[in-house]
């Protein structure tokens, strides 16, 4: 039986208390520490570890992050990594002198209903796409609505650019409409395409939804008729709170085409666990980890300069 790595949490709120149970499936998990801990007991404890988890605050991720690495701890970090493309810049390169992996638990890129969606779209003619992420409460002091939710789809934003389906995506515009920062609307384009995406934390409903516009249906069905493959336009749609994630919009005039898969969102975690255990050991995963972190945090910081926030 192969022995467990020795793991330490460090983060004992709503996501600390998840995360924790998938940990224990994967590592022996030595400890869970909370905001409180004091720091000759943090220092032992990690250096007892060979990986860090963190889930705390995001004001507190480069320091623990920094720490972790020094210690010679694996870091597998919530979103975003760290508060400015500074700060991860550090940790990435410190991450390379210790040759460890800082990893960022960027959860939709693991997604199979997004991941499918982006395989479909390698070959297509993208028109436009448009994400909207919403809820009510849970908010958190010092960070705004795109940290909290928005960096969701930064994030797959930043996946399509490393995967090379779109190219040099930035933001053109970005506005909060409230004084908290809890509600926002970004505006970006590529190279192929316009962007856009609506995020809150003030909204009565929730909504996790991802559209992209395309006017080529080859890509997605390579056994279609001649007939199947005109100029109509087709909407790929992932709702990741449906029972059906990924679905053609509108389905009515797609029928001929190929049945989607369903895949189960509930399993995103385990996917990005095995993700990180894999780019600890694979270079080239963790090559593509870190320019996706790079690419989110570029995005972020950008929406933040062109809304004018500190």
């Amino acid at each position: 039986m192969r022995h467990k790595q020795k793991a330490l949490l460090l983060g004992r709120g709503y996501w600390g208390e998840i995360l924790a149970r998938y940990i224990q499936e994967y590592y022996d998990l030595l400890e869970i520490l909370g905001s409180n801990v004091e720091p000759s007991h943090l220092y032992k404890s990690l250096e007892s570890a060979d990986v860090a988890f963190i889930a705390t605050p995001l004001h507190s991720h480069f320091s623990l992050a920094q720490l972790a690495l020094e210690c010679n701890c694996d870091v597998f970090i919530e979103k975003p990594t760290t508060t400015t493309l500074a700060q991860l810049t550090t940790l990435q390169s410190l991450a390379r002198k210790r040759n460890r992996v800082l990893f960022t638990n960027y959860i939709y890129t693991f997604s199979r209903s997004i991941g499918h969606a982006l395989e479909l779209l390698e070959q297509a003619s993208i028109q436009s796409i448009h994400a909207k992420i919403c809820q009510y409460g849970r908010f958190y002091a010092n960070e705004s609505v795109l940290e909290v939710l928005g960096v969701h789809y930064l994030s797959v934003f930043a996946a399509m650019e490393a995967q090379g389906i779109l190219h040099n995506v930035r933001v053109v515009e970005c506005e909060f409409f409230d004084s908290g920062l809890q509600s926002a609307r970004v505006v970006l384009e590529s190279s192929e395409c316009p962007i856009s995406l609506e995020c809150s934390l003030l909204a009565q409903s929730k909504t996790r939804i991802l559209q992209i516009q395309t006017n080529n249906t080859t890509a997605h069905n390579q056994q279609s008729s001649p007939e199947d493959t005109d100029s109509r336009d087709l909407t790929l749609c992932v709702n990741m709170l449906s029972p059906t994630p990924l679905t053609i919009e509108p389905s009515s005039k797609h029928k001929s085409l190929s049945p989607l898969p369903i895949y189960d969102e509930s399993q995103n975690l385990i996917l990005s666990l095995d993700n990180f255990t894999k780019a600890i050991i694979d270079k080239q995963t963790y090559h593509y980890h870190e320019r996706l972190c790079t690419l989110t945090l570029q995005l972020l910081e950008q929406a933040h300069a062109k809304a004018n926030i500190a």
